[in-house]
């Protein structure tokens, strides 16, 4: 019902104070793929940066800054949710993930992090369904039977080459 994703993000975060729910907040991201473009629009309310692995140069960036991932929805009233879009080239893959994934701990209460994440995927093929099934291991071996304390979700997606 919105003209851009940057308005319906910002319908929902009115929508969560019209309903009076302040003493709650949703985390959220979304992404509209433009296939004729190759480009990524991102809007980010609280999630971490989306991970984008660049094929020609074989390395990771973030796919917004940090500044641009936002509050939670219903944190706060008259918040503008900015986003950012950026493109995609052959063979480029991107990785979202909440923070359920990067703060995931050991037994021995160490955070999966960044770190274990670029170490789950720097060995793998850079497809995103292997990217998407390596990390899911990766932090089940890490917490090594721990119950989670946080919701975990990966999604990967990426250009053909």
């Amino acid at each position: 019902t919105e003209p851009t994703l940057s308005d319906a993000i910002n319908k929902l975060n009115e929508n969560m104070q019209e309903a009076g729910l302040l003493d709650r907040f949703v985390t959220f991201g979304a992404c509209v793929l433009d296939l004729n473009e190759h480009t990524v629009t991102v809007a980010n309310a609280g999630h971490q940066p989306p991970m984008i692995y660049r094929a020609v140069t074989k390395t990771y960036e973030d796919g917004c800054t940090k500044d641009q991932t936002g509050f939670p929805l219903g944190i706060m009233e008259g918040i503008t949710f900015e986003c950012t879009t950026f493109a995609l080239g052959p063979g480029d893959s991107v990785v979202l993930y909440t923070d359920g994934l990067s703060e995931s701990q050991s037994v021995n209460e160490k955070d999966f992090g960044t770190d274990g994440i670029l170490t789950a995927l720097n060995p793998c093929e850079k497809s995103p369904k292997v990217m998407g099934t390596r990390l899911v291991e990766a932090v089940h071996k890490h917490a090594a039977g721990r119950k989670p304390h946080d919701d975990l979700t990966v999604v990967t997606f990426g250009r053909v080459p």
